[in-house]
């Protein structure tokens, strides 16, 4: 047989030799766990296995499994956290976050990255007539002030307030309260910078999850206080102006792997703000251009002009309203 025609025959013939290997390793591996079901080393190898492969929910419930032994276990909450970070999803790590913030609720990890989580939250509920958005951020500001006793010098608890702080002012149609919240937001902002220079460390004390609390902590786009949005008092509004997306087919494959992105509309029905909203993978500003350039038809309560919180996806159908 010819040496390459032998090379096809070979790689045929082991396929089904790795195939069964797989499911002997994940056996090898959970009797390990059964063997000695507290060693929390053979859990993440377990959950190793299961990230190679790409089954990340499986190696997610066997890091749950470990934390009935550890409940508080960083090294667990941190891998949890990780597996869903890379494509970035930021619900996922959010409530994973809640669970590692009711165990250890002064570690700057956990109280950053729900903060982060409950900013996401709050800007999800802006504008539905309840006062459910402020009742988020009322949460997040009880989650950092428990920390900061425990982390005085922490720069990235008191940005993360100043951050906090200016969503309320955003969500108020008092003038006089948005002030105050200002105001403190920059008191907070002053003293975080203070404290950074103070003791410089580019991850903050934050370790592998810098970057994750970096990307949980963006800015969300508020808009303007009297915001409402679409679908909970008033209808969604037409699409009448559709650019496309450059360099992206609707008929393609990938159009559902495409961003899901929150956009305010102003009076006028014009797009003045963009953010992904699940996921910052394959953003870009060449889209957030694009975006700005469509046009909706005006919304109205009670007969008068109102900016308007919607959901779209990028590239919508142009076909539908």
């Amino acid at each position: 047989m010819p040496p390459c025609r032998f090379g096809v025959a070979a790689l045929v013939l082991l396929a089904p030799l790795a195939a069964v290997a797989q499911p002997a390793r994940e056996a090898e591996l959970r009797a390990a766990i059964a063997a000695e079901p507290g060693d929390l080393d053979r859990y993440l190898r377990l959950a190793d296995y299961y990230q190679e492969r790409a089954e990340l929910d499986r190696a997610d419930r066997v890091l749950q499994d470990a934390l009935g032994i550890d409940p508080s276990s960083r090294t667990l909450h941190e891998r949890r956290v990780r597996l869903f970070a890379n494509p970035f999803e930021p619900s996922r790590i959010g409530r994973i976050a809640l669970d590692w913030l009711s165990v250890d609720g002064t570690n700057p990890g956990p109280v950053l990255l729900a903060t982060g989580h409950r900013l996401r939250r709050a800007s999800a509920r802006r504008g539905d007539g309840t006062t459910a958005s402020l009742d988020e951020l009322d949460a997040a500001l009880r989650d950092l002030d428990g920390a900061v006793p425990a982390n005085p010098f922490h720069p990235g608890l008191a940005a993360a307030r100043a951050t906090v702080l200016q969503a309320k002012a955003a969500l108020t149609s008092d003038e006089a309260r948005a002030e105050a919240w200002l105001a403190e937001a920059r008191s907070a902002h002053a003293h975080a910078e203070t404290l950074a220079k103070r003791a410089p460390q580019d991850d903050a004390g934050l370790g592998p999850l810098a970057e994750t609390v970096a990307a949980m902590l963006r800015p969300v786009p508020w808009g303007p206080p009297h915001a409402v949005r679409a679908g909970a008092q008033v209808p969604r509004p037409r699409l009448l102006h559709h650019v496309p997306i450059p360099g992206v087919r609707p008929s393609s494959g990938t159009t559902r792997r495409l961003l899901t992105l929150e956009v305010v509309v102003d009076e006028e029905g014009r797009v003045v703000q963009v953010f992904p909203l699940d996921s910052s993978e394959g953003y870009s500003q060449s889209i957030a251009e694009t975006v700005l350039q469509w046009r909706f038809e005006p919304t109205r309560l009670h007969g008068q002009p109102v900016p308007v919180i919607l959901t779209v996806t990028a590239p919508p159908d142009p076909r539908k309203p």
